[in-house]
């Protein structure tokens, strides 16, 4: 992270996993001076929580890519291990179809046994379904009306 950035990190104790992430230095300072007790939390942490949960049921590696306009989150687990977490922007679908399956091929994931699922708004995601397919076996879509019910954040316990 850059000098001007404060590195935080949460740990996800339900999962044993450590979250690093970074802020602006000076909205740390101005926090931590204000609220001592307070504590800092990742924008991805319910995410992580949820798909860790998931990728515990089969015996098969998971990626997880949240799909938005121009940019994309990604969740890669091993039976509730985090493999790989990361976030990026990009500018055309073969840029992030390149991504995912360079990502998927990094983390020696099998292409006729391991799971891929897309996540939000289902006609982007169709299009990108198809374009994996070609590629890999197990690509499943899964409504962003799953992540927009509170209830799910909420039993997603931190």
């Amino acid at each position: 992270l850059g000098t001007d950035n404060a590195t935080v990190y949460e740990i996800l104790k339900k999962n044993n996993i450590v979250i690093i992430f970074g802020m602006d230095k000076s909205a740390h300072l101005f926090l931590t001076e204000q609220f001592p007790e307070g504590k800092f939390y990742s924008q991805t942490s319910p995410m992580t929580e949820y798909f860790s949960a998931k990728s515990k049921l089969g015996n098969s590696k998971k990626m997880y890519a949240t799909v938005r306009q121009q940019s994309v989150d990604i969740y890669c687990f091993e039976r509730g291990q985090l493999l790989l977490a990361n976030s990026f922007d990009y500018k055309q679908s073969e840029d992030l179809i390149y991504y995912l399956l360079h990502i998927w091929q990094q983390l020696n994931f099998s292409e006729e046994r391991d799971e891929h699922h897309l996540i939000g708004a289902i006609r982007a995601n169709e299009r990108f379904a198809l374009e994996l397919r070609r590629f890999l076996t197990h690509v499943f879509i899964i409504p962003q009306s799953t992540f927009t019910d509170i209830q799910t954040l909420i039993s997603c316990e931190l």
